[in-house]
């Protein structure tokens, strides 16, 4: 897999704005790092047959996202949730376009990518589990018989 995820930043807060951090402003580093995740999530979901299709945007520093691109990015992370599965702790993120971006609207963006995330490597380290355990399916494989 050529997408490599990157650590999602999702303890934005209110002195961030205050202090005027580099966690106050939406930068194309951020953009660049929410986009990147989403395209690893979307490879994972259509290797272990979860078909979905995204479109993404490479960002630098003289882009300027338009609302249109805040509504593509907001709706490629809920889509994961639509494909795959929607935790009780995910945050409705489809209409954020709608509005101004505050901190915690960029944080619930993040940590829904980290939930999908996390959810899909605790099915894949299933997965392993369970061929460690020797069970093969085939032609001339068969399961043992229950003894009643």
């Amino acid at each position: 897999m050529s997408i490599e995820w990157k650590t999602p930043v999702t303890d934005r807060e209110p002195a961030d704005i205050v202090n005027k951090s580099a966690k106050a402003y939406l930068n194309a580093e951020d953009l660049s790092r929410i986009e990147s995740n989403a395209g690893y999530i979307s490879v994972l979901l259509n290797l272990y047959l979860y078909p979905i299709l995204i479109q993404s945007k490479k960002w630098d520093k003289v882009k300027i996202p338009t609302t249109a691109d805040i509504k593509r990015i907001c709706d490629n992370v809920d889509s994961f949730a639509d494909v795959f599965y929607r935790p009780n702790e995910f945050a409705d993120v489809k209409y954020l376009a709608e509005k101004s971006l505050g901190y915690q609207d960029v944080n619930d963006l993040e940590t829904n990518l980290l939930l999908i995330k996390t959810l899909l490597d605790y099915m894949i380290a299933g997965f392993h589990k369970s061929n460690q355990t020797g069970f093969k399916a085939g032609k001339n494989s068969y399961l043992p018989r229950r003894r009643v």
